[in-house]
């Protein structure tokens, strides 16, 4: 069922498509080429006097350097990047941890998401600077430096390591993780 309002149905300050508007100065028409001398763009319209780039579809592609061996072509393409797979960590201050922990908490890759430490998509996330630590925390699976490490466990805390391929999970071949055989105790 459509119901249909009149005009004074409607509020006066509600925004309706026919009285939507471009902002003053937003918008302006083209310039008009190739109408006489006055406009400032009579004649050759901008184009300049004969040549390749004064005619109709004239012009070259990018990187054409009139014949001559492009630069992209005559350098060489040597080696192998890994840049495609490298791991770059985000750096967390210890202190920065220890103002959002209380003693005994555990500090993992979810509780600092969860605290908002590090937003959006779990970046991979590495401790470093170990200044004094008055807390003990209780640090999973996050690398840390040996100064950082020293640090917590002089405090009191305890550190269970991880690699870190298990901070984030990847499909890619060379981060996937390998099995590994665990052996029940009986």
């Amino acid at each position: 069922m459509l119901l249909m309002l009149g005009e004074e149905a409607m509020a006066p300050n509600t925004t309706r498509l026919p009285t939507l508007r471009a902002p003053h100065g937003s918008s302006a028409s083209p310039k008009r080429v190739g109408r006489g001398p006055s406009s400032g763009r009579g004649k050759t319209a901008g184009a300049g006097q004969k040549g390749q780039l004064a005619r109709s579809g004239g012009g070259v592609r990018l990187g054409f350097e009139g014949g001559q061996m492009p630069l992209y072509r005559r350098v060489a393409r040597r080696g192998f990047s890994n840049a495609r797979f490298k791991r770059s960590y985000k750096a967390l201050s210890l202190a920065k941890i220890a103002s959002h922990f209380t003693k005994g908490e555990e500090v993992s890759l979810q509780s600092l998401k969860d605290r908002r430490i590090i937003k959006g998509r779990a970046p991979l996330v590495k401790i470093v600077s170990g200044s004094p630590l008055k807390t003990a925390l209780h640090v999973v699976g996050i690398p840390l430096t040996q100064s950082v490490r020293e640090a917590i466990l002089k405090a009191g805390g305890s550190i269970e390591s991880a690699s870190p391929q298990t901070q984030r999970k990847s499909t890619s071949p060379a981060t996937r993780p390998t099995s590994t055989k665990v052996e029940a105790n009986e």
